[in-house]
C-alpha cells in the first residue's frame, strides 16, 4: 500500500493546478452532459418514470466518465470528450455497488452511527476501482476498503475540506450563481480530488492512457 507525507495538501494542489491547465475540456464535457440531460427531459418530459429511469442511468454513466477522465488526468494522460461516453458499460456494475453500499451504510447508520461513518469512508471508492481495475460489485468494495487501510483520515480530511468549500459558497452566493460555481468548478475539482487520493493508494492501472 502506498502512502505519502502531506497526502491532502498534494492531493489539493494537483487537483487544482490540473482543473485550471484542463478547464476548458471539463467546462466542455459537463456542458454536454447538461445539454444531453435536458435534451433528454424535454423528448421524455410526458412520462416521468422513464425520465427518472434514464437520468439514474445517463447520470450514472457521465459520473464513470468524468471520474475515468481524472484518472487518466492523474496518470498524465491526454483524454478527449468522447471519454465521456465510454464507460455506459459499466453502469450496471457500480449501480449494484452503490446499492449494497448504501445498504451497509444505513444499517451502520442505525447502529449508533460510527459504523456507518467508518463504512462510508472505507468502502467509498468503488467507483474508482470498477473504473480502474475492471473489479466486480463485491471486489470494487473490497478494493476500496483495503486501499484506505492506514489513509481514512486523510480521506476524513478531504471529505470535510470539500463539504467547507461547497457550504460556504452556497452560504456567500446566490442560488443560480451557487448552481454554475458547483457545476462546473465543485463537481470537477472534486473527480480530481478522488481520482487523485484514490491513485495515491493504489497501483497505476497503464490501460487508462489508452484512448478510447
Amino acid at each position: 500500500m502506498n502512502t505519502q507525507k502531506n497526502i491532502v495538501g498534494n492531493t489539493i494542489k494537483f487537483a487544482f493546478k490540473t482543473l485550471v491547465d484542463n478547464y476548458a475540456l471539463f467546462v466542455m464535457i459537463i456542458g454536454m452532459t447538461i445539454f444531453i440531460i435536458i435534451f433528454v427531459g424535454f423528448l421524455l418530459l410526458r412520462s416521468m418514470f422513464l425520465y427518472g429511469l434514464l437520468m439514474v442511468l445517463l447520470g450514472s454513466g457521465f459520473y464513470l466518465g468524468l471520474d475515468k477522465i481524472a484518472l487518466m488526468l492523474c496518470d498524465g494522460g491526454k483524454p478527449l470528450e468522447k471519454v465521456l461516453f465510454s464507460c455506459f458499460n459499466l453502469v450496471p456494475r457500480a449501480l449494484m455497488a452503490f446499492v449494497l453500499f448504501f445498504v451497509m451504510v444505513s444499517i451502520g447508520m442505525i447502529l449508533f452511527v460510527l459504523p456507518g461513518i467508518f463504512i462510508l469512508i472505507r468502502f467509498s471508492l468503488f467507483p474508482y476501482c470498477i473504473i480502474d481495475k475492471n473489479a466486480g460489485v463485491i471486489e470494487s468494495l473490497n478494493m476500496s476498503y483495503e486501499i484506505t487501510e492506514n489513509n481514512a483520515w486523510n480521506w476524513v480530511c478531504l471529505c470535510v475540506l470539500l463539504s467547507l468549500i461547497s457550504g460556504i459558497s452556497k452560504l456567500l452566493l446566490s442560488s443560480f450563481i451557487y448552481l454554475t460555481f458547483n457545476l462546473f468548478f465543485i463537481v470537477p475539482f472534486s473527480a480530481l480530488v478522488y481520482a487523485r487520493f484514490y491513485r495515491t493508494l493504489a497501483p497505476k492501472n497503464d490501460s487508462l492512457r489508452e484512448m478510447v
